[in-house]
């Protein structure tokens, strides 16, 4: 039972966790460059690449909750899909910029740019996250609504 469990669901969680970490953390940098803009880095880092493995299991999330749900789910998975492609875009960005060895000349300059794509960023993988609660909720809405209807149907 567990084998058929996709993996997506155990992995969003932490690089949601790592970029907003990593953004208050880039925020600190601005008063207290160090430890806190290389912490930063390292959160973004894990937090990409973890944010990479969570989209590449989406797919597998679909169709298990299609299969178990009864439901076609598509008007709730493109925008989640969409905003977790944007998230890691602009994650992806930030990590150009500061692991970039020649930009760290410009150092002073990119903590702010960086802070502003982290915090932009942090609102992307927040309605990311917000996307794909609709599509856990709405999916057990629509099993439980079926399992409603069954029930109606044994009473009559």
């Amino acid at each position: 039972m567990l084998t058929e469990m996709p993996i997506h669901p155990f992995l969003v969680h932490f690089p949601i966790a790592l970029f907003l970490i990593g953004t208050v953390f880039q925020l600190i940098a601005l008063k207290k460059k160090q430890p806190f803009d290389t912490a930063a880095t390292y959160l973004f880092l894990v937090g990409f690449l973890g944010g990479i493995a969570s989209y590449l299991t989406g797919d597998g999330a679909e169709h298990f909750v299609e299969r178990h749900f009864n439901g076609n789910l598509e008007d709730f998975v493109s925008p989640h899909e969409t905003w977790a492609l944007a998230s890691l875009v602009v994650f992806g960005l930030i990590l150009v910029l500061k692991l970039l060895p020649f930009l760290r000349k410009w150092s002073s300059v990119l903590v702010p740019v960086v802070l502003l794509l982290a915090i932009v960023g942090s609102g992307l993988i927040i309605e990311t996250g917000h996307t794909g609660g609709k599509i856990v909720y709405n999916s057990q809405l629509g099993n439980a609504s079926t399992a409603a209807s069954d029930d109606h149907e044994d009473n009559d």
